[in-house]
Formats: structure tokens, C-alpha cells, sequence
């Protein structure tokens, strides 16, 4: 995975956990209104000891569970992005790289009090750019668990 990448899974982190916790409901709401037994069929003995009842039970729990891990991932990624960002030598680095990834500012608005938007928008040596290049060196010398 590329600096860029992770970036966009940074940005997009909050709206896909929101997301993740719907699923997690509706499967919780649909495990609760299973009936364990339905006692209107016939009994049949033999066969692997398990009914569709139980394999949609299954089935609803592991969807759930890696539902789950996903979830917990994505709440975690700006974490692992906040501690990636303090290792820039800048602080205004760090501070347009926050508030734009983690406050969904715009670049223009996460620059306020920090810089002209003149400066941040300079071709090559602009302050966005210098801070996406330093925070694409931290990123490849850093193992990221997420990725």
C-alpha cells in the first residue's frame, strides 16, 4: 500500500466506521429475531446434527466477527496516523496534515493561521507538498499494522 493510499483510507476512516457499525446492528438485529427452534416442523433424525437454523446462525456470527476486526482496524487507523504525523520535524506540518486527514478541512482552511494559501499551493516546494513528500518517507519507514 502506498503513502497515497493509506492517506484515503485515513480521510475516508470515519464515515466507513460509521458505515461498519450499521452492518454490525443489523446483523445483531437480525441474529436476535432467529427463532432457535422452530417447533412447527417435523423432527428429522440423522444426517450432520445441524438444521438451516443453525447454519444461518453461523453464518450471521462470522459475518459479524470480521465485521468486527474491521471495524476496530478502521477506528485505529488515525491513531496510527496521528503517531505517524508526529514524527514530521515541522509542526505545521503536522498541524495542515491533521486538520485536513482527521478534521476533513479543506487544504486552504487546515492552512489558516499557518501559512498563506499562496505558500501551500507553491509547485514543488509548496508546504502541502513538502508535507506529503516527508509523511511518504515516514510511512515507508514505518510497518503499518492496518496495511
Amino acid at each position: 500500500m502506498t503513502s497515497t493510499e493509506y492517506l484515503k483510507l485515513v480521510y475516508e476512516s470515519e464515515e466507513k466506521a460509521n458505515m461498519l457499525l450499521k452492518e454490525i446492528s443489523q446483523i445483531q438485529h437480525d441474529l436476535l429475531a432467529l427463532n432457535a427452534i422452530d417447533y412447527e416442523k417435523p423432527r428429522v433424525s440423522g444426517g450432520n446434527g445441524r438444521n438451516a437454523m443453525e447454519d444461518r446462525i453461523i453464518g450471521f456470527l462470522d459475518k459479524r466477527d470480521k465485521m468486527l476486526r474491521e471495524y476496530l482496524q478502521t477506528v485505529n487507523r488515525p491513531w496510527e496516523f496521528k503517531k505517524l504525523v508526529e514524527c514530521m520535524d515541522d509542526e505545521r506540518m503536522q498541524a495542515i496534515m491533521k486538520r485536513h486527514y482527521l478534521w476533513h478541512e479543506t487544504w486552504e482552511k487546515a492552512c489558516e493561521g499557518i501559512c498563506s494559501v499562496s505558500w501551500l499551493r507553491r509547485k514543488g516546494n509548496g508546504l502541502r507538498t513538502q508535507a506529503l513528500e516527508e509523511f511518504d518517507k515516514i510511512f515507508k519507514k514505518n510497518k503499518i499494522s492496518s496495511c
